[in-house]
């Protein structure tokens, strides 16, 4: 029992510190995606222009 109460505080210490950074990394990745996305159309949308 006394070993839980040890890892319990590593435990949050872990969430509070790993959580923002794979919010972030995940928030970056999400943000790539979507200009990816955005040049695609963009493109699609001048090689019509250029017809």
């Amino acid at each position: 029992m006394e070993i839980l109460f040890g890892i319990i505080p590593i435990l949050f210490v872990l969430i509070i510190y790993l959580g923002p950074i794979v919010f972030i990394v995940w928030f970056a990745i999400k943000i790539i995606k979507i200009q990816k996305e955005q040049t695609e159309i963009l493109l699609r949308i001048a090689d019509k222009l250029e017809k």
